[in-house]
């Protein structure tokens, strides 16, 4: 397996696990009474998802600007693929890294 395809798998599973962590704890709030979201969470819950669209942006202009880069000093350019995956992925585990630490890590 590629290395590039070996990252876009593991970035995968950071994020079913970070999905199903935040999922479980919403389940457990529930269970248990309380409000599954109220609008601190909510307003963090946007806070973290403006920083992801953020990084998205920029992780878009850097796989840009690496490819020029690469062009021009005779590195391996990046593909297609792995570009979509590092838009997709890196600005995904952000906002569930940023959302995870929001609400549930200052505890």
């Amino acid at each position: 397996m590629d290395y590039s395809n070996l990252l876009m798998v593991l970035g995968s599973l950071v994020l079913a696990a970070g999905a199903t962590f935040i999922v479980w704890k919403r389940i457990k709030a529930t269970k248990q009474g309380f409000a599954i979201e109220d609008e601190l969470s909510k307003a963090q819950g946007f806070k973290a998802g403006y920083f992801a669209y953020l990084i998205s942006v920029w992780v878009a202009v850097g796989c840009l600007w690496f490819n020029v880069f690469a062009e021009n000093s005779g590195l391996t350019e990046l593909t297609a693929g792995q570009v979509v995956g590092a838009v997709v992925l890196i600005p995904g585990m952000v906002f569930l890294a940023l959302a995870i630490y929001m609400n549930y890590g200052k505890n």
